[in-house]
């Protein structure tokens, strides 16, 4: 079974806690979900954490679906326990940057994605409370690219296995419109897809891994809304980043600095 580590990034009260039961609720891995405002969240079981109903150290669950298991990085959203987050950040595979269009995008929302940046981690975008928003889906994408003008957003509500599937049905005028969208990322990919009229998954995993392209989500964790085609998404774009190779380095690294550690002791 492949293994994945997901981090939600998130300013406060943006639904990361929340976000975290809808995905594990949706995949099996608990029968009822929790909610901070009662205090019975699965990831903030932390005394001081319950008290104050934020997140203040990172903490992971972990949920199976198919051939992969996610394991799931909750971390602080508040400015002052950024440290913990820094940290969190080396050990991701993907981030998923937690959104509440109604708030908007503020500062708090641009230091995590420079963060993200820093630390070359591609990002998943999901933008929550759904059912608050009052605007239409297109105005968030456009708030978006003003803010981040450099990177391409699409919005990948309708991105499923099917549309990579050789020999199925034709995909719809909408679904044509993101493998289009998608493909505008790189020069590679819109090689490919002008010459094939496709675009294979390997080419938009590919894409995501280096940042070119960016996958906007859309729904209400509290509600279970948008949570099933999220989660199919993140099955099918997620894969283990990291190699063998790199984690025996890491480990070797850590074993180093150990041994540095136990003579300075001596």
């Amino acid at each position: 079974m492949e293994n994945v580590v997901l981090g939600l990034l998130a300013h406060v009260d943006r639904g990361k806690t929340s976000l975290s039961e809808s995905l594990l609720f949706e995949s099996g891995g608990i029968k009822r979900k929790g909610r901070v405002d009662h205090g019975d969240s699965l990831l903030d079981h932390d005394e001081l954490e319950r008290k104050k109903g934020i997140t203040i150290y990172a903490k992971s669950v972990y949920f199976s679906r198919e051939n992969k298991r996610f394991f799931l990085l909750d971390t602080p959203g508040h400015r002052e326990f950024s440290g913990e987050m820094e940290r969190a950040l080396q050990v991701l595979d993907y981030g998923i940057l937690l959104l509440d269009m109604k708030e908007g995008i503020g500062r708090r929302e641009k230091e995590l994605w420079e963060m993200a940046k820093e630390a070359e981690l591609p990002l998943v975008l999901f933008v929550n409370k759904m059912d608050l928003f009052q605007g239409e889906r297109g105005r968030v994408m456009e708030e978006l690219q003003s803010h981040f003008p450099e990177n391409n957003f699409s919005d990948c509500s309708l991105l499923r296995k099917k549309l990579f599937e050789k020999g199925g049905d034709s995909p719809l005028a909408e679904e044509e419109e993101l493998i289009e969208a998608i493909a505008t990322s790189s020069i590679e990919s819109m090689e490919e897809y002008l010459e094939s009229g496709e675009l294979s998954l390997k080419t938009v995993k590919s894409l995501l891994g280096k940042r070119s392209f960016f996958p906007v989500f859309f729904g209400s964790a509290l509600k279970q809304e948008g949570i099933d085609g999220f989660l199919e998404a993140l099955i099918l774009l997620c894969e283990k980043r990291k190699g063998e190779e790199t984690e025996k380095k890491e480990k070797e690294g850590e074993e180093k600095e150990e041994k540095r550690e136990e003579r300075k002791r001596g």
